[in-house]
């Protein structure tokens, strides 16, 4: 389980109270976890945000490159978010590694990076391809904990970090 606490070792996104006046104390909690992105170059890790709303996975086009992801350029598409914003991405495969309570999920899969710096030049979204169709995600907003339990549908195996 990931615990969203508001402290220095555990991912949490603040939002200050002016800006998110609807919430007594000011803080909007995201569900965002530290995510391991591999390719045939290196890996890198940056925090991503689990989005049940997201359709795709989509990753920032600075960690293809760092990477060395390959990518098909002659599939581009364009995919929207909320209010029709749209980016343009292109597909690539990529290794994804995710660790929760003692367990390391690790898994190859299509992602989309983003076409240009953009919208998502330092953020990462795990959608339903690529990612949660992989997993039931449960947020309990509450007791600020997120709960990534693998599905029989799971890609590799869970194994146990040292």
């Amino acid at each position: 389980m990931f615990a969203l606490w508001a402290d220095d070792e555990v991912p949490v996104s603040r939002i200050s109270r002016h800006a998110v006046g609807r919430f007594p104390d000011g803080v909007l909690l995201r569900p965002e976890v530290p995510l391991r992105i591999i390719g045939p170059d290196g890996a890198e890790t940056l925090l991503a945000l689990v989005d049940t709303g997201a359709d795709a996975t989509v990753l920032p086009k600075w960690t293809q490159e760092a990477i060395g992801a390959a990518i098909d350029e002659t599939q581009p598409s364009i995919i929207s978010g909320i209010a029709g914003q749209e980016l343009e991405v292109v597909p690539g495969n990529v290794e994804l590694m995710l660790e929760q309570a003692g367990q390391v999920f690790r898994w190859t899969t299509r992602v989309d990076f983003a076409a240009d710096e953009g919208l998502v030049d330092a953020a990462a979204i795990l959608g339903h391809a690529g990612c949660l169709r992989y997993f039931r995600p449960s947020f309990d907003g509450y007791d600020r904990e997120l709960e990534l339990v693998p599905t029989p549908d799971f890609p590799a195996t869970v194994t146990t970090s040292k």
